[in-house]
């Protein structure tokens, strides 16, 4: 079992941008709605905090 998780996590790809580069636009669903990140851009700062949840 340990090895089958230790071979999951070695397939597993993040993705990550450098200082400076454009954040990949995404879309999340919430309780008013979906969000685009991309309805921001142009905006001075956006911050992103997530958090695993209760």
């Amino acid at each position: 079992m340990a090895v089958l998780m230790l071979e999951t996590f070695e397939q597993e790809q993040t993705m990550g941008v450098e200082v400076g580069q454009m954040a990949p636009d995404f879309t999340l669903s919430g309780s008013q709605g979906t969000t685009s990140l991309l309805q921001y851009r142009g905006k001075t700062n956006v911050l992103l905090a997530f958090y695993p949840g209760d």
